[in-house]
């Protein structure tokens, strides 16, 4: 395994991890957080709102804390006693699902509305405790416990893994080679033939089993140019619908590019450098 990444506000910028801990939802603090729009009650994303991709975000201590370009860090505490334990927001649309979420102030509230230059309010919230949020259901695992098969904020699945092959195999058929980073996945793997991913149905690494659910569907939040905060051309889309399109039934003009995965277990850690083990 050749990279391990985490998103901990939905639709920004990810933070690379040498290893990391396997909770109820996926990796621990993966799309924890979520912007969304007061008006519509709806999820934010890049799709619409490119700048996203500006806000970069660490963890320092017990604080989650972003920088944005030309304004000051924001702190937002993520556990003890500074922890603002704000409302709940109820039914913010997220795809099909309606879900809930701590709202984490009005302070935090107006740096994001200044960071991505939007006229309506913005809030962002917070994963609860008690977060329940189920997988799609047509791609439940029928033969697991439907505790297991809980998501954060993520879009459908709690991980996302692509081979650093199936990239390379990728650029070689565009003009511009686009870094890993335009895909945002959490599992970077290498050594294998391109798109051997695709394939695969159960893994493992370290302790933990990962059962494939389906390939990725790529949409136009590939086009952003994370680096600069905007759209940048048709590519990967226009090469991906040469090669990759079609492959997923039920959506014939999809382009797939990646696999989605759910874990099978909890409380373990992978980290940089093991090895991936094909199950089936």
């Amino acid at each position: 395994m050749k990279e391990i990444n985490i998103y901990p506000i939905k639709s920004c910028k990810g933070i690379s991890l040498q290893r990391a801990k396997i909770g109820p939802y996926g990796f621990e603090n993966d799309r924890r957080w979520m912007l969304y729009n007061t008006e519509t009650n709806r999820f934010l994303t890049q799709r619409q709102h490119p700048q996203m991709a500006l806000v970069t975000p660490r963890f320092e201590g017990e604080h989650l804390c972003l920088d944005f370009p030309a304004l000051e860090t924001l702190r937002i505490p993520i556990s003890g006693k500074e922890q603002k334990q704000g409302p709940i927001v109820q039914e913010i649309g997220l795809w099909k699902a309606s879900v809930r979420g701590v709202d984490e102030g009005d302070e935090v509230a107006e740096w994001f509305k200044q960071a991505i230059r939007v006229k309506f309010a913005v809030r962002l919230i917070r994963l609860c405790d008690n977060h329940d949020r189920q997988v799609p259901e047509d791609y439940a695992q029928k033969d697991m416990k439907k505790e297991k098969q809980l998501v954060s904020f993520a879009d459908g699945f709690p991980f996302l893994v692509i081979s650093e092959d199936s990239l390379t195999d990728l650029n070689s058929r565009m003009e511009k080679p686009l870094p890993m980073k335009r895909f945002r996945p959490n599992i970077v793997i290498n050594g294998c033939e391109p798109f051997e991913e695709d394939v695969w149905q159960k893994v493992k690494i370290g302790s933990t089993v990962f059962r494939h659910v389906k390939k990725c569907t790529r949409c136009k939040l590939t086009t952003v140019d994370p680096d600069q905060g905007e759209f940048a051309g048709d590519d990967p889309l226009k090469t991906l619908r040469t090669y990759r399109k079609g492959l997923l039934e039920g959506a014939k003009d999809e382009v797939c590019f990646g696999q989605n995965l759910i874990h099978e277990n909890i409380g373990g850690e992978v980290q940089v450098g093991q090895t991936v083990e094909i199950l089936e």
